[in-house]
C-alpha cells in the first residue's frame, strides 16, 4: 500500500510571524509492505469497538516495512526532507528497527528570528530547536544555503540515535519535562 499526498500553493492567512517557514508545498509518500491490512480492516468493520491491544500485537508480530520516500515540506525560507524505512521481522515484540535521513534547511535562520521574539513561548521553542540544531551535521547546499543533516537510527539494542548520539534521555526530558 502506498499513500501519496502532493500539495502546491498552500498559504496561511493571516500572515504568521514565521510565515517564511510555513510550508507552501508538500510531497509526502509513505508505503507499507507486508502490513496485515486485511485483518486490520476486517476487525475494524466488526460490530463494537476494535480490540486495540490485539491490533497492536498483530502489527508488532507482522513482518512489515514502512518506507518514507519522501516527506518533503518546502517553505519560502526552509525545507524539511525525510526519507528512510522502519521495519519489523515479526520476532521483535518491543521495537521496530529503522534508519531515516532528515535534512533541514533554514533552521539556523529560524532560530535567529525566534531569539529576537519577545513572546515567552518562542523562547521555549528556541530551546528545543537549539538542541535539534546542535545534533545536526552542518551542510551547505549548492545554492549556498545552510542545512542540517540527521541520520536517525532506531536500534532495539542501542535505542534511538541521531548522528551517533543516543537521544533517549533527551527525548524523555522533552516528553516528561525536566526533573
Amino acid at each position: 500500500m502506498t499513500v501519496r499526498l502532493d500539495s502546491q500553493g498552500m498559504a496561511a492567512e493571516p500572515s504568521a510571524p514565521y510565515g517564511g517557514w510555513i510550508p507552501a508545498e508538500a510531497a509526502i509518500q509513505i508505503s507499507g509492505q507486508g502490513l496485515p491490512l486485511r485483518t486490520v480492516v476486517a476487525d475494524t468493520m466488526m460490530p463494537g469497538e476494535p480490540d486495540a491491544m490485539y491490533l497492536a500485537q498483530l502489527l508488532r508480530e507482522s513482518s512489515m516495512r514502512i518506507v518514507v520516500d519522501p516527506v518533503r515540506l518546502t517553505a519560502p525560507e526552509g525545507l524539511l526532507d525525510l526519507t528512510g524505512a522502519i521495519w519489523s521481522t515479526g520476532d521483535d515484540k518491543q521495537r521496530m528497527p529503522g534508519r531515516l535521513q532528515l535534512r533541514l534547511v533554514g533552521l539556523d535562520a529560524l532560530l535567529t528570528a525566534m531569539k529576537s521574539d519577545p513572546v515567552p513561548k518562542a523562547s521555549e521553542a528556541v530551546a528545543g530547536l537549539s538542541v535539534l540544531q546542535v545534533l545536526g551535521r552542518q551542510a551547505t547546499l549548492p545554492e549556498g544555503q545552510a542545512a542540517r543533516d540527521y541520520e536517525i537510527v532506531i536500534d532495539p539494542e542501542r535505542g534511538l540515535q541521531v548522528n551517533g548520539a543516543d537521544v533517549r534521555g533527551l527525548l524523555r526530558d522533552v516528553i516528561e519535562g525536566p526533573r
